[in-house]
Order: C-alpha cells, then structure tokens, then sequence
C-alpha cells in the first residue's frame, strides 16, 4: 500500500495567515475607544491595512482612507461615531446645509455638512460593526 500523499501548504500561506493574525490583533490592542480622535485614527489606519490585505476595492480603499488624510471628513465621521455612541445630540433643524451636534454632557457642539454627515453615515456603520466583530464584540 502507498503512503498518503499529503499537501504541501506553501509557506506565503503561513505568512498571509501570520500578518491576518496580527491585523486582528492590533484591532483588539487599541487602548483608546472608538470615540476619541486617537482610537478612531488607530482603528481606522488597521482596518485600511486590512483592506488592503484582503485586496478589496481600491476605491473603497481609498475612500476610507479619507478618513485620515481629510480633516473634514474625519471631523465628519469622528461625529457619526459620537453621535451613534449617544454622546451628541442633534441641535434643532439643519440649517444652510450644516448640522449641529451637541455633547449630551456638557456644552460642547460640533457642525458638520448635513449631505457628508448622510454620505458617511451607513459607512461609519459598517467599520463599526466590522471593528466590533473582529475584537468579538458582536
């Protein structure tokens, strides 16, 4: 009788699964919570990372890399999150296309654009739940 043949696993396999085991990792390794600037700028920077890894879409890619790269588009998502996590209210109706957003705790208030505050919204939704899943919250 022949010996079985086993497969040889190529060893880029084994590095692939070595950087994917470290990308989850460094997601559950931040410190800081997704509703400071430094959390959401760490969380965001693996998640890019990750997505890169996975070879998704460029342009998605791209798109969330905004995040770190565009003030604005970071003041905007850095809101959703707040908003999402009940620490900011809305402030009466939008008014010349901007939003404000106020600290249930406290009197600081936040103005976004009404039209990037919706654009951003179901994206911001999606990175939480992936971040929430990936540090097996969810």
């Amino acid at each position: 009788m022949a010996p079985i043949q086993r497969p040889v696993l190529p060893p880029s396999l084994f590095e692939k699964l070595r950087e994917l085991l470290r990308l989850i990792a460094a997601i559950g390794a931040i410190d800081e919570p997704l509703t400071t600037p430094e959390g959401l700028k760490k969380a965001i920077a693996v998640v890019l990372e990750l997505a890169a890894f996975l070879g998704l879409d460029d342009e998605l890619v791209r798109r969330i890399g905004l995040v770190l790269t565009d003030e604005t588009v970071f003041q905007i998502v850095l809101a959703i999150v707040r908003y999402l996590a009940g620490m900011l209210v809305v402030e009466g109706q939008p008014h010349d296309g901007r939003l404000r957003l106020t600290a249930v705790e406290g009197s600081d208030s936040v103005e976004v654009d009404v039209a990037g505050f919706l654009d951003w919204l179901p994206i911001v939704l999606e990175l939480i739940e992936l971040i929430r899943r990936l540090r097996g919250l969810a």
